[in-house]
């Protein structure tokens, strides 16, 4: 439980405080402890419980933790691979604005990784991503249209 007047993202909150105000529903801190378990940030590292706490924040529409449990279905990291499943994660994300998952995801259509092959496709989720100055969306987007030519 929280010390009373203490925020759980606030410095100094516990493991627990933090644990507890996930599952009350506080999806940010969800996300953060994923990243405590993911990079062993006062926590012993757990992939597992990482890919859980990300999972669980996506489900709360905080589009970073679609992207990290995106990459970690992609990549078998506390998860089976399943590109299927990483290519839903990067949708949602990409839906919620995150400029991470529109470029993985248009990875995974130009890759035909989890969807269909499609390079229109890749290229206008490529497009988008470069347009908010992600630069190795632009340089996949350049690539791309080279090889359309």
């Amino acid at each position: 439980m929280a010390r009373p007047g203490r925020a759980p993202n606030a410095p100094g909150a516990t493991l627990e405080e933090r644990q507890a105000a996930c599952e009350g529903g506080d999806f940010e801190i969800c996300q953060h402890l994923g990243t405590v378990y993911w990079e062993g940030l006062g926590a012993e590292v757990d992939r597992v419980r990482a890919s859980e706490m990300f999972a669980r924040a996506c489900e709360g529409n905080v589009a970073k933790a679609c992207v990290d449990v995106g990459v970690l279905h992609s990549m078998g990291e506390g998860v089976p691979e399943d590109k299927e499943k990483a290519a839903g994660f990067f949708r949602k994300a990409c839906k919620l604005g995150a400029v991470g998952g529109c470029y993985n995801l248009g990875l995974a259509y130009a890759n035909g990784e989890g969807v269909e092959r499609s390079n229109q496709t890749a290229l206008a989720l490529f497009v988008d991503a470069c347009d908010r100055d992600l630069k190795q969306a632009c340089l996949r987007l350049e690539a791309l249209e080279q090889n359309l030519r």
